[in-house]
């Protein structure tokens, strides 16, 4: 299951997707850096490092920013090392 709006990529199709959301008008690209996809429901990451290092660079390269949702510290962590904008917490998984 995937959130409302959320467009699944990964590797280099990551770049295809923020250009696009780019092309769509996008001021920010809003990343998932977790979800609740665990096999008990908790969140867990769902990109590798360098695909949201990627992600921000593209965005960045066009003058957007990076907004990430996390609710797990390993997804907040990741998104912070990537150098997202800001990180939207959301400890009660609500997203």
């Amino acid at each position: 299951m995937l959130p409302l709006g959320a467009e699944p990529a990964d590797g280099d199709a990551l770049i295809r997707v923020v250009r696009d959301q780019i092309g769509k008008g996008a001021d920010f690209i809003k990343v998932y850096a977790d979800y609740r996809w665990g096999p008990n429901g908790e969140a867990l990451p769902t990109f590798l490092q360098e695909e949201l290092e990627l992600m921000v660079k593209v965005a960045r390269s066009s003058g957007r920013g990076v907004v990430a949702h996390a609710a797990a510290a390993e997804g907040m962590r990741r998104a912070a090392l990537a150098g997202v904008e800001t990180i939207r917490v959301d400890a009660l998984g609500g997203f």
